[in-house]
């Protein structure tokens, strides 16, 4: 439950502190009370000391009291961003350990900001608020029923009735919330969808009816956000009126204990009323927070199971890969999204550079994806092994794709990959490897920015960054995927050279290559499913 995110070893101190200034800050409208109570038995033959004394007193536990609601408002703050910090952090690192599209992005970024802005909003604040008020309301019922005890049963009593006008709209505004959550997701994802399909859309003169889509979305959403701010209007006008009700007709009662009685002066009957302020405020507060944290429980519940999901603390930091000397694939089939299915069973063994030909959408691709285990078969199992025993093949891997991606940093971040635990001597090592410690700026060549996503960058130099990558980390498995399909025929040329003189396995994926080229210890081609040597 997100509540385990505020009752943390490490917010105990935060917690007490807050609970102490929470305490002092709920005497506000005792002392406010207590001054108009005191007031009333001032007269003309007190002597001005005593004035000037009370004076002093009021002022200054007015002043204690703003004191501590001020280090309170201080300290819930920073409970808050602690919250926020480890909650946030474990939600991103969530949806990083289980994403593998670069299009999530923006709706994780969307979460953040939007989602987690309502979740502070709509359910830590109203929690805090809900300890306080109840705390305003307890000590102020205390000091009411000590004034006196008739008059203030039936200020307490009235003072019930605010309450049912949040609890009777509860329902609606829960459904009609949802509802609104459901139609706000309905336009981002169409939203969303429109805007990546722009491109098709714009070639074919599509703009009326995009128009007409877009604003039906929005008239939706936007109907379901007014419906809620409706009823939100009629439970606050119905707790008006009948907060109205609750302070009006038990003071006019005690205005007949004041008459007709000896038990209570008219400045008793004013502090009285004055306190029970601070009881009908904090319950009609505290109905609104526990109305406000319902609304968000379908969107916390979203994020726990994420997080939940994520396996976060069992996450590790991988081994030093070691070299594989075979690479086993055991009866594996898989059953594609075009309805074919591939079936696959071949060993390469020793230092192999295996290329696997084949047409567009036959399922090239869907090996490499296989072998690195980012997705699983259907049936069978990909071994790797390495003096006959058995190794972490996920471990070995590195995947090259046709556009690695590159970050707006230096080239020092983007070979490491902002880990620290590489020498400069061990990159520029790799970067000689790959020619590119001279191509680079030599000696400054770690401090190059990239730009974002390489704009000052090569094609072929963005492809030898993404191989880096994988030599500093000493991976014994390079998957290739079409790496030289949008390069010239110079880096193209270059890049395999560098491929075949590196000591790894290899397996390229590619539409063509040169047929002169006797390198590869392995060509096959992949046709309906199997693959064949070449």
């Amino acid at each position: 439950m997100m509540i385990s995110y505020i009752l943390t070893r490490k917010n105990i101190p935060l917690l007490l502190a807050l609970f102490i200034f929470l305490a002092i800050g709920s005497f506000d409208g005792v002392v406010l009370s207590a001054i108009i109570s005191y007031a009333g038995t001032l007269h003309k033959d007190i002597a001005p000391i005593k004035i000037l004394l009370f004076g002093i007193f009021s002022l200054l536990g007015w002043s204690i009291i703003h004191l501590s609601q001020y280090y309170m408002t201080i300290t819930a703050s920073k409970l808050i961003r602690t919250i926020n910090l480890n909650l946030k952090q474990d939600f991103i690192w969530a949806e990083y350990l289980n994403s593998n599209r670069v299009n999530d992005a923006s709706k994780v970024i969307s979460k953040i900001t939007s989602d987690f802005k309502l979740i502070e909003s709509q359910y830590f604040h109203p929690l805090l608020s809900i300890i306080a008020n109840f705390l305003i309301c307890l000590v102020s019922l205390v000091y009411m029923l000590y004034s006196n005890a008739v008059v203030s049963l039936f200020f307490i009593f009235f003072s019930l009735l605010p309450i049912l006008a949040p609890l009777l709209y509860a329902k609606k505004l829960k459904l009609i919330a949802d509802t609104w959550s459901t139609e706000n997701e309905k336009y981002i994802k169409g939203t969303t969808d429109f805007f990546q399909g722009m491109s098709v859309l714009k070639i074919y003169g599509i703009y009326k009816e995009l128009y007409t889509r877009l604003y039906s979305l929005l008239d939706a959403l936007e109907n379901k956000n007014y419906s809620l701010k409706k009823i939100q209007a009629q439970s606050e006008f119905f707790s008006s009126l009948l907060a109205g009700i609750s302070f009006i007709v038990p003071f006019v009662i005690g205005c007949f204990y004041v008459l007709y009685t000896n038990s209570l002066t008219i400045s008793s009957l004013l502090a009285i009323f004055l306190l029970n302020d601070r009881i009908v405020g904090p319950l009609s507060t505290i109905a609104e927070n526990i109305n406000s944290i319902k609304t968000t429980a379908i969107l916390r519940e979203k994020i726990m199971l994420t997080i939940k999901n994520s396996d976060i603390k069992t996450v590790t930091i991988s081994h030093k890969p070691s070299r594989i000397d075979m690479l086993e694939i055991n009866d594996v089939t898989y059953k594609m999204n075009n309805g074919s299915t591939l079936t696959l069973n071949e060993i390469f063994k020793d230092e192999f550079k295996i290329l696997i030909l084949g047409d567009s959408g036959s399922g090239k691709t869907t090996i490499l994806k296989l072998i690195s285990h980012t997705i699983s078969p259907n049936s069978g199992n990909i071994k790797a092994y390495t003096s006959s025993t058995t190794v972490n093949l996920k471990q070995q891997i590195a995947y090259i794709s046709q556009k690695p991606y590159i970050f707006n940093a230096t080239l020092r971040d983007n070979i490491t990959l902002f880990q620290n635990n590489y020498s400069d001597h061990e990159i520029t090592d790799v970067l000689k490897q790959l020619s590119l410690y001279y191509e680079l700026g030599a000696d400054n060549c770690l401090n190059y920015r990239c730009g974002t996503n390489g704009e000052y960058l090569s094609g072929g130099q963005i492809q030898r960054i993404e191989i880096a990558r994988g030599l500093l980390r000493n991976k014994s498995l390079f998957l290739l995927d079409e790496i030289t399909a949008s390069l010239d025929k110079n880096n193209a040329e270059k890049i395999r050279n560098i491929l075949f003189d590196l000591p790894i396995s290899f397996i390229e994926v590619a539409h063509h290559y040169n047929e002169k080229e006797s390198r590869y210890t392995g060509k096959f081609i992949l046709s309906e499913g199997h693959l064949y040597k070449i």
